[in-house]
Order: structure tokens, then sequence, then C-alpha cells
């Protein structure tokens, strides 16, 4: 229920107010809240069934560098913001989950009011801090009488077939987050960017970048229901990009990403400074790596890879998600065909989307897997329901979807993985019943090279960086459909002869991958890997993965990590890069 303002928040944070602020602003807040649901109404027009108010308050700091010097930092401030949602009609049928796209200007008819959010005064002023709440709710108020005024129009001659509810039920709760303030401390996040970049300099290395940040915001939250949660998010994370070209002139990148819940709980500088130095020796012999040719046969991805193919390409399928009402039928089609067609399994309930031997989880009280820290959880979600682990795939067969209070066919409750622009998964645990060490599954791969007489397996230990982070280009073929899709580059990936031999190879690309290639995996090793991702990239599908990359077009949907083993694919489609290459650099850099 977040929406826009939480982005900014979820990837930076919020400093915890002292006692005085949490007593005014929430004084300020509860007593709004029963004036508007006591005595809010236009003339004889609906009264709002729901209202809730969201106040933010975030505090980070974000530095950049280059080459072992500053470019830049984004001193630390201090930011409080209200998010108002105000809901008319009924639980049944309210102005949500509708689009108008016949009236002038856009979209009539919000599916999540994105508009709908305000600064609040920094100062801790009660009766300013009750005129904005009054304000912003007036004006909520009336978008979504005038959104459920439009709905009701464009269904007069249309018939509803299975109408879901457009909200649903939930027990009020009571929650505040003890997790501790994190000090944010500048001259350190500073001299940990200087460190790394310095790191990443190599003559070989044309372009890198490293972006430290730190942060920690404060959620505070009411609804008319009678739910309260007070959250508290620190987040420290780490960014490290770098680009060069091959000798023939073809691009090549690779990213590091790092998290922690405070500065001092980030892996020792020696740890860090030794993966960004691998990192940078990995991208030096791609230069001269040969150029892997179209591939068809078995893959496996290690742990590296297995964790980013998860995310992309099968955990977005896990989201329950609405086709809303369109005044344009054409166009609710459309949608519909574009949701199912990015890979969604909202049609897939009771059936096989994994082998019979594996298992998926998705647990936000976990907080740990392992030595491992898991950055997904939390005690309740954005819409204030209590947070619960949920068996989304058991023995292979699609068990539910990730819901928020908004029903899906075949979901009608909520799940409570509510995450700023719907629901999203938290920490996402896949475990398979019988696996093997990832050796053991490399030698399953050799035996299936063997038998349809292949000259090698591929064994991919790291993808490229998704298309529009630094340094990557969106590369696009035709799919089976006719219609353009992306294809997914792939970084160290290696031939494996069935002597055993390796070879280091460059240019390859994942095509015609999706959601239900998962069903063809062979084996997964008995080790999970951790990996943590902040992007909304995983959770849309794959035509608007094209439009809104991490750091731009609405920034992060939340913070998740995933727990995936190695996998053996039984056939993946490879190919290599098609595109015109750029020319070399017309001089070499300078000593």
């Amino acid at each position: 229920m977040m929406r826009r303002f939480l982005v900014a928040c979820l990837a930076c944070g919020v400093t915890a107010s002292a006692g005085a602020q949490d007593d005014v602003v929430t004084r300020a807040m509860r007593d709004e809240l029963a004036r508007t649901m006591s005595s809010l109404q236009l003339n004889k027009l609906d009264k709002p069934y729901f209202v809730s108010y969201a106040v933010g308050e975030h505090e980070s700091i974000q530095t950049t560098a280059s080459y072992g010097s500053l470019l830049s930092t984004d001193a630390a401030r201090h930011q409080r913001q209200l998010q108002v949602e105000v809901r008319v009609g009924d639980y049944a049928f309210d102005n949500t989950n509708a689009l108008a796209m016949r009236r002038i200007g856009g979209f009539g008819v919000s599916m999540r009011n994105l508009e709908n959010e305000n600064w609040l005064p920094r100062d801790d002023n009660y009766r300013e801090i009750r005129r904005q709440l009054w304000l912003a709710t007036d004006a909520a108020y009336k978008q979504a009488l005038e959104a459920l005024a439009t709905k009701r129009a464009m269904l007069l001659n249309r018939t509803r077939t299975n109408p879901l509810p457009d909200f649903t039920h939930a027990v009020a709760t009571h929650t505040t987050d003890a997790t501790p303030d994190m000090t944010i401390d500048r001259a350190a996040i500073e001299d940990l960017a200087r460190t790394l970049s310095r790191v990443a300099t190599t003559p070989t290395i044309y372009s890198s970048r490293v972006v430290v940040s730190a942060g920690q915001m404060r959620l505070h939250y009411i609804n008319s229901e009678g739910t309260e949660y007070v959250s508290r998010r620190p987040l420290v994370s780490i960014s490290v990009r770098a680009s060069t070209q091959a000798t023939d002139g073809m691009r090549l990148a690779d990213a590091l990403g790092f998290h922690a819940r405070r500065f001092d709980s980030l892996p020792s500088r020696e740890v860090l400074t030794s993966r960004v130095s691998a990192m940078i020796a990995r991208l030096d012999s791609l230069r001269t790596a040969p150029v892997l040719e179209r591939y068809n046969g078995p893959v496996v991805f290690t742990s590296g890879a297995a964790p980013g193919i998860f995310e992309e390409f099968f955990a977005p399928a896990l989201v329950g998600r609405r086709v809303p009402i369109v005044d344009v039928p054409q166009a609710e089609a459309m949608m519909s065909e574009m949701i199912s067609r990015g890979g969604s399994f909202s049609d897939k309930l009771g059936g096989r989307v994994l082998p019979d031997f594996m298992r998926v989880v998705d647990d936000p009280t976990a907080t740990s897997l392992g030595s491992s820290v898991l950055f997904g959880g939390y005690t309740v979600d954005d819409e204030g329901v209590r947070a619960q682990p949920t068996v989304v795939v058991d023995s292979g067969v699609l068990k539910t979807l990730l819901t928020t209070r908004t029903p899906v066919e075949g979901v009608d409750h909520s799940t409570g993985n509510s995450r700023v622009f719907g629901a999203a998964p938290s920490n996402l645990v896949v475990s398979a019943t019988n696996g093997v060490t990832d050796s053991a599954l490399v030698q399953q791969m050799l035996a299936l090279v063997k038998r349809r007489n292949l000259p090698y397996g591929i064994v991919v230990h790291k993808l490229g960086p998704s298309s529009g982070t630094e340094g990557s280009e969106a590369m696009f073929g035709m799919g089976q459909s006719g219609m353009a899709r992306p294809m997914r580059a792939l970084l160290a990936v290696y031939r494996v002869y069935p002597d055993g031999r390796l070879e280091l190879v460059r240019g390859a690309n994942l095509m015609e991958f999706g959601a239900s290639a998962f069903k063809d995996i062979v084996a997964a090793s008995n080790r999970p890997i951790v990996s943590t991702w902040g992007s909304i990239g995983g959770l849309l599908p794959s035509f608007a993965r094209m439009f809104m990359a991490f750091g731009g077009g609405g920034g992060p949907t939340a913070v998740t990590s995933y727990a995936v083993p190695s996998l053996l694919f039984d056939d993946v489609s490879l190919i290599a890069q098609r595109n015109s290459l750029p020319r070399l650099p017309a001089s070499p850099p300078p000593t």
C-alpha cells in the first residue's frame, strides 16, 4: 500500500523518531482518522469504508567513486512523507482495480491511486500535521468518488463473469519493530567507496564505478480497521560495476552487490577487495576468450547464477496479478495476454511448475539460512498483515500465489506479501529432496552430453548485469510468438568437455527461456546459496522490465533474498550476441 513514496525509503531507510515525535505524529494520525470515519461525506455520496495513513521518515546517504576518487556524495537528509488511501463502496466493489483509458489525460481510474502522496513538516507541529492530513484525505476521497462513479459507468453495458471482491478483510494487528537505529558515518562510507574503486582500476577496464549507500527508514501505518504498526528498516548496500571491450570490440560488463543491516556487519575489507579483484580478473580474461556460437543442450547454473535466473524468470510467476476492468475491451484482453505472456502462473494453481523433488517456501519470518543473512523479512507486510511462511510450491506443484489484500483468481486472501508496488516475495527458499554436490551435478550433465553425442556441455557461474544497468545493453530476439523479447546475457560461461577440460567463452545469451523451462530441471544441488536483490525487475513480467530498471523508472519494489541451489536443466538454448560491435578506443588508455 505504500506505493511510490516508499520506493526511496526502501532503497535508503529512516531514523527512528524520539518519543515526542511519535506522540505528535501518532496523535495527529489517530485523531484525523477518527474524524474522517465519523464525518467525511460529500452530499449523499458514498462514505469511506476504509482509510489508511502511512507516514514514512527516512534518512540516507549515498556516495559514488571511480578510480579511487569520489564523484559525488548525496548528504544525509531527513524527510517525512504521508501516503493516504481512501476506499469508497464496500469490500466487494470499490473504487480500485479499474482503468479508464478513454479519458483525456490518461488513466482515469487508478488501481493504486499513485498520486496520493504528500510531504509532512519535519517540525512536530500537531496542528499543521492535522491540517496536512485533512487536505490529503479530502483530495483522496474526492478522487475515490470519481473513480467509483467511472467504474460503475464502465460496467453499465458489461456483465462481470466470476467477479472477485476488490478488497479482503484482515485481522487487526498492533506491531512495533524493535530493530535498533544505525549510525550513518559519512567518512567511513566515502573511504570504503574510494578503496573499492581503486581495486577496480586497471588499464584493461574502461569504466568502473562503486556506489555505497546507507540509510534507515521508519514507517508508521494506521488504518480504520484498527491495524497499526511501526517498522524500522536499516540497510547498507554496495554496488560495484565495471565494463570493458573484448579484442573484437564486444562490450563486456560485470557487477557485484553486497548488503548488510549495519555498516559494521558488511564483509571485511579483505573479503570485499578480494571479490572485486576477482570480478576485474574475470572481465580481463573474457577479453580474449572465444565467442560461444549457438548451443542447445544441458546446462548447469551454479550457485553464482541460479539465484539470478530464479529471481528473474521464475519468481515473477509466483506473484498473483489481477487484470483490472478496462473501458476498452481490447485493451483489457491485451493486458491479460501480456500478464500471461510475462510468465504468470495465475492459471497453474494445482499444476506442476517444478520437478516433483523441489519445494519453494516464502518466509518473511526468517532472518538467516545457515551462516547467510536473509534481508527480505518483516513482522507485518505493508498492509499490516501478519507475516508467516507460505509454501508456494510443494513436490513441484503450485499450491498458492503470493498476494496482497486484493484477491486474485484462485487466492481469496492475503499471504502477507504486500510490498510497495503490490505483492512481492520476501525470503524465497528453494530446496531439493534429492540434492547432490556441485561436482555430481556436472557429472550428470556430462552423462547427458555423452548420451546426445554433444561435443561439450555448458556451466554458467554468473549472469551479466541486467538490462538497463550501467555497462549493459538491452538485446532482443524474436520469440515464438513473433514478438520481440529480451535475450539474457550470461557472463562466466564455460564449455565443459567429456575429459573434464574447461574453456571460458563469451557472448552467450539465454534465448526463449521462461518460467515454464523450470519444469525441465533434471537435478539440483544440496546447498542453496543466498543472493539479495532490490530491483523491481524480478517482480514484473518481461514487457515491463524493459522500461523499469533498478535506480530508474520508479526504483526498487522491495528487498528480497533468494536461497537457490545449483540447477541442471535438461535443454537450454544459448545464442551468441548478434548486434554489431563497437570499435575499440582509437588510442590506448593513459599509463
